[in-house]
């Protein structure tokens, strides 16, 4: 995985979302080339509350927010890009690379992924 462009956003409102304000585009070796379009909206990786232990633990930082509108705007799409109909699971496996890209320690990135994996479903589509 690799990001081929800058993620410039601009904040929406004080609820949590961002607008992409450039086309953000990278390469997964899964889908090829791909772009978030100006104008989506993110609120990144979003988390139900956490007990406050976790909460120490689970940071969503600059970089892991660059998989977090990839991964947002995959699932806004259904999974489908470049011709191709990606499964949740494969969604979620490019968040998971995403975030090992990002930098996030092992621990908290499986955490983040198998939240996704948990609690996403509702979300797909």
């Amino acid at each position: 995985m690799q990001y081929l462009t800058p993620c410039d956003i601009r904040v929406l409102d004080e609820d949590g979302y961002f607008e992409v304000i450039k086309p953000f585009r990278y390469f997964h070796e899964k889908v090829g080339v791909d772009e978030v379009e100006v104008g989506f909206v993110t609120n990144f990786a979003s988390l139900p509350p956490l007990p406050i232990f976790l909460d120490f633990i689970i940071k969503v930082n600059d970089e892991s927010r660059k998989i977090s509108v990839i991964h947002d705007s995959l699932y806004g799409r259904g999974g489908r890009v470049n011709g191709f109909l990606l499964s949740r699971k494969d969604c979620d496996k490019i968040f998971l690379d995403g975030l090992k890209l990002s930098g996030v320690a092992l621990i908290t990135r499986h955490m983040m992924y198998r939240a996704v994996r948990l609690f996403g479903g509702a979300n797909f589509g």
